[in-house]
């Protein structure tokens, strides 16, 4: 049920971010009036866009009809050689024979949504029979990239070119022109990297194109056709970009694809309202059911607040009755003593009346120490002020309504304690907004007393905010270079010396590639010999943090 409000919560924000695309997508549908006025040339974006309807509109379509053949013919293979449409566990093809990588049966049969056994795929359960050349070609790719239904219009550039570049039986050159294409064309357009697209970046792409087609040894006439195809998408397009009167021309074409385009997603749109109103209803619905939390939640606080100011003169009390028990304690020693030399005179009932004493200041000593962690602990949770005589501590303002959460801080607490003199890194997995960056700041706060060496925090959510994080650093422990790459080297030697226990969080490590300095963090060879801990958070699945962070399963929370 937390799923699908979340869901929900996400469709109303899509739909309220979008509405001006919405507007734009209905205005592309209509013919547009007498007074409308066609821009000849193009912005960076516009390039960008040309280049993506010719990969959709030219390559992609050829890609498919190659990629298809080819993955028909692999499956076949090992259908005859390991009957992987009926194999069943523990004897199925586990590992892809040519490069000995694991085949991802996540991807097939809803093996995703199976419940994991200690955070691990329960293989045991998993249906493992590969039912066609499709279902084959997804064990190569990643569980959040196989949506698609066959080797046809549902499968896009990328999901092509993965299974060109996973798979050993396409050939190498067309391996490397596909990734060339991949990295130096697809990658740049998806991630809307506006400066590059260029008129030299715009000839380059159209090179790659072409270069990817004449890879594919396809039939002389079919080749020639597609070839012929991208030159007029490039001819045109040049045309268009210097604003000639053939670009004119192209330009009404290529209205006309875009709008056929916008036509299908205001279609689209439509067919939805009904369900997208349902949807809005709930999100209101939810709404509401939030506000009222809200509201007796604010009420809790503000008689939360009432009682902090009680509690100072309960922990005064407590601390009289603890001299009271410790004086009892003292009469009762002197009673024991008397006790004890009527034990000497032999009586049977002294000795068990003795006995019985003992048992109860054991028991009494006893609670007074449970008593005086308990109060440490809520001391402890209570502080919202940065800790004193503890000149490197960097986590966030601790959150004041901070409830819950204790089984994920206890599992912190727990592995941490256990290492307490080596090295150890700890992942806390989750998509986005769950919570994560709270987790490790709450962590941090709570186990302030255990790190005499410093707590540190970092933000790696960007390259800007991480070049900040690690400027910062050397402010307090004097380990300034000369440039990053110096300061980072003179910070890990610090930190890699340091006789103390330290803590470092490195906050919102969700990119897919790590960068050089992340990797010198997460897995440099400085800490080998440190006495500090590493928490990370990150967006990414547990089973892609093991392998990206080398971390065993048991540590990482999600």
């Amino acid at each position: 049920m937390g799923d699908m409000y979340k869901y929900i919560f996400e469709l109303r924000k899509h739909w309220e971010e979008n509405k001006e695309l919405k507007a734009v997508i209905v205005d592309m549908t209509n013919d547009g009036g007498p007074n409308q006025v066609t821009k000849p040339d193009i912005e960076e974006d516009q390039r960008r866009w040309l280049i993506s309807l010719c990969l959709h509109n030219v390559v992609s379509p050829a890609l498919r009809t190659y990629v298809r053949s080819i993955v028909e013919a692999e499956y076949q293979k090992y259908m005859k050689s390991h009957k992987i449409d009926a194999q069943q566990f523990p004897n199925y093809l586990k590992k892809y024979p040519p490069t000995k990588k694991d085949m991802n049966y996540e991807s097939i049969n809803n093996n995703k949504h199976l419940p994991k056994v200690n955070r691990k795929p329960d293989l045991v359960n998993f249906d493992l029979c590969v039912k066609d050349a499709v279902d084959y070609s997804k064990l190569f790719l990643q569980s959040h990239m196989v949506h698609y239904t066959g080797l046809d219009e549902t499968c896009d550039q990328s999901v092509l070119l993965g299974i060109i570049a996973n798979m050993d039986s396409f050939p190498q050159i067309i391996k490397a022109a596909a990734d060339k294409l991949r990295t130096e064309v697809r990658n740049p357009w998806a991630h809307v990297n506006f400066t590059e697209w260029d008129t030299v970046k715009y000839q380059n792409c159209f090179q790659l194109m072409t270069q990817v087609i004449k890879n594919m040894a396809l039939p002389r006439l079919k080749e020639i056709a597609i070839l012929d195809e991208l030159t007029d998408w490039k001819a045109n397009g040049l045309h268009f970009l210097n604003g000639t009167t053939l670009g004119l021309e192209f330009l009404k074409s290529l209205t006309q694809k875009c709008k056929d385009l916008a036509t299908y997603i205001n279609g689209i749109e439509k067919t939805s309202d009904t369900n997208f109103e349902t949807c809005r209803t709930a999100v209101a619905n939810i709404s509401l059911s939030l506000e009222s939390c809200v509201q007796e939640l604010n009420k809790k606080y503000a008689q939360l607040e009432s009682r902090t100011g009680t509690q100072e003169s309960i922990l005064l009390q407590v601390s009289k009755d603890f001299s009271d028990v410790k004086s009892a304690v003292v009469q009762a020693d002197d009673y024991t003593n008397q006790l004890r030399k009527q034990v000497e005179v032999g009586t049977e009932d002294t000795r068990e009346l003795l006995r019985n004493t003992r048992f109860d200041i054991e028991g009494m000593a006893k609670d007074i120490a449970e008593t005086r962690i308990e109060i440490n602990i809520l001391k402890r949770n209570m502080s919202y002020d940065r800790p004193q005589n503890m000149p490197c501590f960097y986590p966030p303002n601790r959150l004041q309504n901070f409830i819950g959460r204790d089984f994920e801080l206890d599992g912190l607490e727990t592995n941490f304690a256990s290492h307490k003199g080596k090295v150890l890194t700890q992942v806390i997995c989750g998509l986005g907004g769950i919570g994560k960056t709270t987790i490790g700041s709450e962590y941090a706060w709570r186990s302030a007393g255990f790190y005499e060496g410093g707590i540190f925090w970092l933000d790696a959510e960007n390259n800007e905010s991480m070049a900040n994080s690690v400027q910062k650093l050397p402010i307090d422990t004097g380990t300034t270079g000369q440039n990053a790459q110096e300061t980072l080297h003179k910070t890990t030697r610090w930190l890699s010396m340091l006789q103390q226990k330290w803590l470092l969080v490195i906050d919102n490590v969700d990119a897919d590639d790590l960068s050089e300095t992340i990797s010198e963090l997460i897995l440099g060879s400085w800490r080998r010999e440190s006495k500090g801990h590493l928490l990370i958070t990150t967006r990414r699945e547990s089973a892609q943090a093991e392998e990206d962070f080398q971390v065993s399963a048991d540590f990482c929370l999600t």
